[in-house]
């Protein structure tokens, strides 16, 4: 109680204490992007799963596989920007880096989709064919 505040009662925080934390630039702005673009990927695939909802309900069943491989194609883009700017952030060894990891975790689960997609549908074109 050394200034008139007891540690169970502190003072009151100020606007003026949190001062910093608004004005602080981002220190890892590239580590920003590549989690923000991993996370337009969960975003678009709900786009993506309405979209074909919609083409299947239309029975308009060869719009389905362009619907398909346009996703595919945009999904792949994205996560390889992502994996590419979470390993640059990674490699330079800045702040960040727990962004960069989620966006590097978020882009590899992507392309794990993606592979599984491929040997899905080449499996059942074997099969089914």
């Amino acid at each position: 109680m050394i200034d008139g505040h007891s540690p169970q009662h502190p003072e009151p925080a100020s606007a003026g204490d949190f001062a910093f934390v608004a004005g602080r630039r981002n220190s890892a702005p590239l580590a920003t992007a590549a989690l923000t673009v991993a996370l337009v990927i969960p975003v678009l695939r709900l786009v993506f799963t309405a979209i074909s909802a919609s083409v299947l309900a239309a029975r308009d069943f060869p719009m389905v596989s362009v619907v398909a491989v346009v996703e595919g194609i945009v999904v792949f883009l994205l996560a390889v920007a992502a994996l590419v700017l979470g390993a640059i952030v990674l490699a330079r060894r800045r702040n960040g880096r727990a962004r960069a990891g989620a966006a590097i975790g978020i882009a590899a689960v992507a392309l794990w989709n993606i592979v599984v997609g491929l040997i899905n549908g080449a499996l059942l074109e074997a099969f089914l064919g």
